[in-house]
């Protein structure tokens, strides 16, 4: 089987034979290649030490030189490249305590994860694929290297990532291997929160992000306050939004979704995106245009598409809000402060100070919202 590389990647797989070593393409770029997918990234293993790699390419980065790992920068993106190498133990089930460079390839693969992130690709000899990865990727299955228990006590946010392939790819995950990853599941709270917060909304944020389910009924999660027991179809269905997804999640299982963002230590961005979502779920659902307009005054034009979408998939018809919304944007029909014809500077003039002045305008913008009409200037003088 032949796998169609990117030009700079198959350069650097020649660079590194040409200094007489051995380099494959391997994990999940191979994997998503042979699937027809489109990687994000690529990955080189080699039994050239990273000191020769530093010296054979003329621009590299020691992301992870203590593990073996260099990251070979080109103008058209950058490859990690690491050294086959060998694992001591994980006495914080996330990091190996140390690694041993070995010779082969062979040695490399059954330290990885899954069977189908484990197959490697080199241009002479093409496929090499000794944990049966392909026949894996036929029966579109997930399966752990060798015990399941080692692979997850080892490394524990393997874990997160066997749901999270398995929501990506639409795969089923072998019986020992689920069965492992819930048994030992309580090792995640010695993870990173940040690197389950990834996990988690790349699950999410996927095409199946049900395969989460046996996760969370296990209760996994619960740590991070995340009581929710399974994922309803009704996220499946939403668009692949994080921010909406999540806030429909949490809103199910009356959860609260910004403590559980804040103990994963998301990003603030997310977290005021979550808010905005509980706010407006919070609320009974939206039939005018006032109402519609209100709403807007505290989020944006998305999260209101995003809110619609919901809407829609509960089966509510949208076609009268879709319509209303976009007649109050192509309109410039007034719904925030700052779109009133009147400003704080106007109410100074005529007498007005203090707190009077935004409450003065909080009412004139009530009134122009249910009478766009009225807001002009002189009608709003008029009626101070």
């Amino acid at each position: 089987m032949e796998l169609n590389l990117p030009k700079y990647v198959s350069d650097s797989l020649i660079t590194i034979e040409n200094a007489g070593f051995e380099a494959f393409c391997v994990g999940g770029a191979v994997r998503d290649l042979i699937m027809g997918l489109i990687p994000s990234d690529y990955d080189i293993a080699t039994n050239a030490e990273p000191e020769i790699i530093m010296s054979i390419f003329p621009k590299t980065v020691p992301t992870g030189i203590r593990h073996g790992t260099v990251t070979v920068v080109t103008p058209h993106g950058n490859i990690e490249v690491t050294t086959y190498r060998t694992e001591g133990g994980y006495s914080n089930h996330r990091a190996p305590d140390n690694v041993h460079f070995v010779k082969s390839i062979n040695d490399d693969l059954k330290r990885r994860d899954f069977t189908v992130n484990a197959i490697c690709f080199n241009l002479k000899s093409g496929i090499f694929d000794p944990e049966n990865g392909l026949d894996d990727i036929k029966s579109n299955t997930l399966r752990c290297i060798g015990n399941p228990n080692e692979r997850f006590f080892d490394d524990a946010l393997r874990i997160m990532r066997l749901f999270r392939f398995s929501a990506q790819l639409g795969f089923n995950i072998e019986n020992d291997s689920l069965e492992s990853a819930i048994r030992l599941s309580y090792l995640l709270e010695s993870i990173s929160v940040e690197r389950i917060f990834v996990e988690l909304k790349k699950a999410i944020t996927s095409k199946q992000p049900d395969a989460l389910s046996p996760l969370l009924f296990s209760g996994a999660l619960e740590f991070l306050g995340l009581n929710a027991t399974k994922i309803p179809n009704v996220i499946n269905q939403l668009i692949s939004d994080f921010s909406l997804r999540f806030s429909v999640l949490c809103h199910l299982f009356n959860t609260e979704a910004v403590s559980v963002l804040k103990n994963l230590k998301a990003d603030n961005q997310t977290i005021d995106s979550v808010k905005i979502y509980t706010k407006l779920l919070n609320l009974p659902t939206i039939t005018t245009k006032s109402e519609l307009k209100r709403s807007l005054k505290f989020c944006s034009i998305e999260h209101i598409k995003g809110l619609f979408n919901y809407y829609n998939v509960l089966g509510t018809d949208i076609s009268f809000l879709t319509k209303t919304l976009t007649e109050i944007v192509e309109n410039k029909e007034p719904y925030l402060i700052n779109h009133l014809a009147i400003t704080g500077n106007d109410l100074i003039k005529s007498g007005f100070s203090g707190p009077e002045i935004g409450e003065t305008l909080n009412r004139l913008l009530e009134i122009v919202i249910e009478n766009p009409e009225q807001n002009h200037k002189e009608n709003l003088l008029k009626l101070i």
